[in-house]
């Protein structure tokens, strides 16, 4: 989300944490957010939500980029989005806790 607030974007967080489909609202547009290694997590929300756009983390937007799924166009990435990164800060965090 910072970084997309940085690139210039307009952020709004879903009605609620559980809202389906999406958890931003970007320049007015729903977008779901993914961390994963695995393409059923995205075939998943696409087979519910096809027309929701997705910002998954890098390794997994490169898996999906490389495949045939007719929803990678509706995927992207935002630089420093990685599955390593998150991890440090959670633990990082639990570790404050």
């Amino acid at each position: 989300m910072d970084q997309l607030i940085a690139d210039g974007h307009y952020i709004g967080l879903a009605e609620a944490s559980n809202t389906p489909g999406l958890d931003l609202i970007v320049d007015g547009q729903p977008v779901q957010v993914k961390c994963g290694t695995a393409l059923s997590n995205l075939t998943e929300q696409f087979e519910k939500y096809p027309d929701i756009t997705v910002i998954a983390n890098a390794a997994l937007a490169e898996k999906a980029a490389q495949s045939d799924a007719p929803w990678a166009h509706l995927l992207t990435t935002v630089p420093g989005f990685e599955i390593e990164t998150l991890e440090e800060q959670i633990a990082e965090t639990l570790g404050h806790a």
